[in-house]
């Protein structure tokens, strides 16, 4: 078998298994009902869903007034990973925490999800955003600013190992 041969086979192997932990993480944490995310003084935020054109489904939280910081969580796709820090930052920001998709398939993946990000920010006409990303946010977050800097007015990355 050829080195090329053997490369192509290796990393078609491996996005394979990442498609497959990514959609297991997503419909495992999806089951678990995480606890709503709260203010400073313990109320919950108020929470909507998010429609794509595509008709899938997430749960957002939008709160807080200035300029928009947006919060990309990791592999395991849910808005509670930032619990901690929406109420520190949503006493001067605009903060928008929306889950990651559940339904994309491996070949396609960072690709929709930077559509997502794109369709959300049009929606919600954020304007160019502070963008927070967290392992598999972080890589989608370094893709979405390096395709689309004009959205794009602080990049923070976080436990992240992916390379554009």
């Amino acid at each position: 078998m050829s080195r090329g041969r053997a490369w192509a086979g290796w990393a078609a192997g491996t996005g394979a298994a990442a498609g497959a932990y990514l959609w297991a993480m997503v419909h495992r944490n999806r089951s678990l009902r995480p606890a709503p995310i709260r203010d400073l003084a313990g109320r919950p935020y108020p929470e909507r869903t998010f429609v794509y054109a595509d008709g899938v489904r997430v749960s957002l939280v939008d709160v807080g007034e200035g300029t928009p910081v947006l919060l990309v969580p990791g592999a395991d796709g849910i808005k509670e990973s930032y619990r901690y820090q929406i109420p520190a930052f949503s006493d001067r920001h605009r903060v928008i925490d929306a889950d990651l998709r559940s339904e994309f398939s491996p070949e396609d993946s960072f690709d929709r999800f930077i559509r997502d990000l794109v369709e959300l920010t049009d929606s919600l006409d954020t304007g160019p955003v502070h963008l927070v990303g967290q392992s598999l946010g972080g890589a989608v977050a370094m893709r979405f600013a390096s395709r689309y800097p004009e959205r794009v007015r602080a990049l923070v990355l976080v436990n992240t190992l992916y390379r554009v």
